[in-house]
């Protein structure tokens, strides 16, 4: 008698797992089937299973998009110290050119602004007969984009406003860039377009002064983009009353610091909004 209740209370025991795996089995079942059936899995989750139950969590990571902006200019050398690289920068400012060297090792001379490729070939021709080599280099503003975890949602907020007002800023200054040099450049068109540049100007100040990102490393690069522009936009009307060719190329030297400034800027939001 007493095995008998001992196999009978393996039987129910048995039966009571079955129905468990079951029952189990056709909710997975179900959950799948109406993916299938829909053909996606809702944005913003990702669905896992550690082979007894399905996970839908949030997804964690978003992606901030801004415009990106290419940007071209001849590259005279790369230096591991600024003493070799200042030395190198001597011949070309003998020419009468501006180069201009980046911040942080490896130092790299850069000579002017150009919004084409080929608009930079007339320098690069007059810097090969002086027995100067360069290449056309390139960089691309915004050229990816800015990846960030969900706890870093209100420091983007902060900065994203920023980071527009200054992509619409340097949109509006390349346009000055489209030829080689001061003489080929439309003096009537310029002094149109000073007034749409002065508007962007005005709101990256406004912005600029709001913003409180708590971080040391951006305030203080930052406070450099911030300085860069307001040289440039000096220089820019320095370059409007005398139209002449020095005046373009110190125009075109801020415009690179501008740039050098905004890619490192970048570099530190880059790398907090990761972690």
């Amino acid at each position: 008698m007493r095995k008998i209740r001992i196999k009978v209370g393996i039987l129910i025991c048995t039966a009571a797992i079955f129905a468990a795996a079951v029952g189990g089995a056709y909710l997975l079942g179900e959950f799948y089937l109406d993916i299938i059936k829909k053909g996606y899995v809702h944005q913003g989750t990702r669905v896992s299973s550690d082979g007894t139950e399905s996970v839908v969590a949030e997804e964690e990571e978003k992606t901030l998009f801004l415009n990106p902006i290419p940007v071209y200019y001849l590259q005279a050398g790369v230096y591991s110290d600024m003493a070799g690289a200042r030395q190198a920068a001597k011949p070309l400012e003998e020419m009468g050119l501006v180069p201009y060297i980046t911040n942080g090792a490896p130092y790299r001379i850069w000579i002017g602004v150009f919004q084409k490729r080929s608009d930079a070939e007339p320098v690069k021709q007059i810097l090969r007969e002086k027995g100067i080599s360069s290449f056309t280099g390139s960089v691309v503003i915004n050229g990816s984009n800015l990846k960030y975890s969900k706890g870093r949602e209100v420091f983007i907020r902060q900065v994203s406003p920023v980071l527009e007002a200054h992509t619409n800023w340097l949109k509006e200054n390349l346009d000055l860039f489209h030829a080689d040099c001061a003489e080929r450049l439309n003096m009537e068109v310029l002094r149109e377009k000073l007034s749409v540049v002065d508007s962007v100007y005005k709101d990256i100040e406004s912005l600029d002064r709001e913003l409180d990102t708590n971080s040391g490393n951006i305030s203080r690069q930052l406070e450099k983009l911030r300085s860069s522009v307001t040289e440039f936009h000096k220089q820019l009307f320095v370059f409007r009353d005398k139209g002449d060719q020095d005046s373009y190329a110190l125009l075109q030297f801020k415009m690179l610091a501008y740039i050098d400034n905004y890619l490192t800027l970048w570099w530190e939001i880059d790398n907090i909004s990761k972690t």
